[in-house]
C-alpha cells in the first residue's frame, strides 16, 4: 500500500465505509466535473463496504479509472491521510465523524457536507469548507478552491490541526 500511495504526489481523499449514506457516488460525479476543470487531480478512497462494486462500476462509467483509486480496507490509516492534500466527506448523514477528527489531526483541510456533527467540528472558512448535502456544484467548487489555492489549503490545514488539538484531543 505504501508504494501505491507514493505513486501520486497530490490527491484528494476520503476514508470510510462504502455505504450509500456516505454518498461516494456523488463524490465521483463531483470529481468528474473537477477533473474537467482541473485535470491534474487524483482521488483516493480508503475503506470497504456494500457499495464498492457499484462505485467501481461508476468510476469506469465516468472514465475516471486512471485518476480514482479504491484502496480497500487499510490497517495504517495514518499513512493514507498523509497521502492526501484535501480530505472530503460527502455524507448525506453523520453523527460526530471520526474521520473528520482524524483528518484534522493529520493537518488536512476538509470539505464536508453540513450534516450531523460536521458543523461542530469544522469552522467554515477557517478549518474547512462545509457544503450542503447533495449539492454537487458547491462540492466541486469547494474542492476546486483548495486545488487552485495552496495557501488557503495550508492555512485551513493548520487551523484544523490546532482545532483538533485544542478541542478534540484524546
Amino acid at each position: 500500500v505504501e508504494a501505491a500511495l507514493r505513486q501520486f504526489e497530490s490527491s484528494s481523499g476520503a476514508v470510510g465505509r462504502l455505504d450509500a449514506v456516505k454518498a461516494y457516488d456523488q463524490l465521483l460525479h463531483a470529481f468528474r466535473r473537477l477533473r474537467d476543470r482541473t485535470p491534474d487531480v487524483r482521488l483516493r478512497i480508503a475503506g470497504d463496504g456494500p457499495e464498492r462494486a457499484a462505485l467501481q462500476a461508476l468510476r469506469r462509467e465516468l472514465d475516471l479509472e486512471p485518476w480514482v483509486e479504491f484502496l480497500g480496507e487499510v490497517s495504517n490509516v495514518e499513512l493514507v491521510y498523509r497521502s492526501f492534500d484535501i480530505f472530503v466527506l460527502p455524507s448525506l448523514g453523520e453523527g460526530m465523524s471520526n474521520t473528520i477528527l482524524e483528518a484534522m489531526a493529520s493537518e488536512l483541510p476538509i470539505v464536508a457536507t453540513n450534516v450531523g456533527g460536521n458543523g461542530e467540528l469544522i469552522i467554515p472558512e477557517e478549518s474547512g469548507i462545509l457544503v450542503p448535502a447533495g449539492d454537487l456544484e458547491t462540492l466541486v467548487s469547494a474542492l476546486e478552491r483548495y486545488v487552485r489555492d495552496p495557501e488557503l489549503r495550508l492555512r485551513h490545514a493548520h487551523a484544523a490541526r490546532r482545532r483538533s488539538e485544542e478541542f478534540f484531543s484524546l
